[in-house]
């Protein structure tokens, strides 16, 4: 387990991140989200100890942050750094080896994802011959190939086509398997709500909020309802507003402090049927520009 605790981060009188706490534990993904400019990147350098914090500290299994514990960080940063004059193969045995592994097993690892990828047969060739999509994938088979404690995942999806898109996902779903903690940091809030269990949500270097995602979503979906059924709606105390249809239902929003039940018995008071009924839970991206707005209010 890693423990966050407290930090702050202060450039030129500007706090970047300001008592930021969370925990980050193995098995689990935790979605690092935010506006641009929020301190996503100042948190995620903090991980990685390229930066200190003012304040606070960080925990990696219960102790400081220790040379060898960095060996075991693998880290996709948003903007690629390979050398792009040089070979595939030879530049992943190369960053393997600056983590530690010895040349033999690093060819194997190497050869083992480019295959996992489908790019086993680019590993003789220059990146700089590669797509942007194709060097996406070599810089993420870089960051897991020695096998990680921690994977910080900054845009891993930039520039991949869906296919490929799935084959990094199913990638990220086995480092889970295998209690690695990782972090994922995106805009692509669709992949947040598919991969993450937890996340935080972050704005001008402040926490919005942080916890399980799906609590979160519950508990700002509490009100919303989807419902096929007979009813005249306009009668009905209980409901607050009718947005429209989804999907073939009326998407409802029922008042404060009523519930599907008392909705539910003022539809069959009308005599009328339900076809169905379910909670609606709300997109984490409503979610986020709602709290990110409140948050830029107060």
């Amino acid at each position: 387990m890693i423990r966050v605790n407290s930090v702050s981060k202060i450039f030129d009188r500007n706090v970047a991140i300001d008592d930021i706490s969370f925990e980050l534990i193995p098995g689990k993904i935790f979605g690092l989200l935010g506006p641009n400019g929020a301190g996503k990147t100042t948190l995620i350098r903090m991980l990685l100890d390229i930066i200190k914090p003012d304040k606070g500290d960080i925990e990696f299994e219960s102790r400081k942050l220790t040379p060898e514990d960095k060996n075991k960080i693998g880290y996709l940063p948003e903007e690629r750094g390979l050398y792009k004059n040089q070979k595939v193969l030879d530049t992943l045995v190369y960053l393997a080896m600056l983590k530690g592994m010895n040349e033999s097993s690093a060819k194997e690892s190497s050869e083992y994802f480019l295959s996992r990828l489908n790019m086993e047969m680019y590993k003789d060739q220059k990146l700089s011959t590669l797509s942007k999509g194709m060097q996406q994938k070599i810089q993420f088979v870089a960051t897991i190939m020695f096998e990680p404690s921690l994977v910080i995942l900054d845009e891993p999806f930039s520039g991949l086509d869906p296919l490929n898109a799935r084959i990094t996902k199913e990638l990220i779903a086995e480092l889970k398997r295998q209690d690695r903690i990782i972090v994922l940091s995106t805009h692509q809030m669709n992949q947040v709500e598919e991969l993450c269990d937890t996340v935080l949500i972050i704005n001008k270097g402040k926490k919005v909020i942080n916890g399980p995602l799906k609590q979160i979503r519950e508990e700002y979906s509490k009100n919303e309802l989807l419902i096929k059924s007979s009813a005249d709606y306009s009668s009905i105390e209980s409901i607050d507003r009718i947005i429209g249809e989804l999907q073939g239902k009326t998407h409802l929003v029922l008042k404060n402090g009523f519930t599907s039940t008392k909705l539910i018995k003022e539809i069959i008071n009308q005599n009328a049927t339900i076809e169905h009924l379910e909670k609606r839970l709300i997109p984490l991206e409503d979610i986020f520009i709602k709290l990110v707005s409140e948050h830029d209010y107060n």
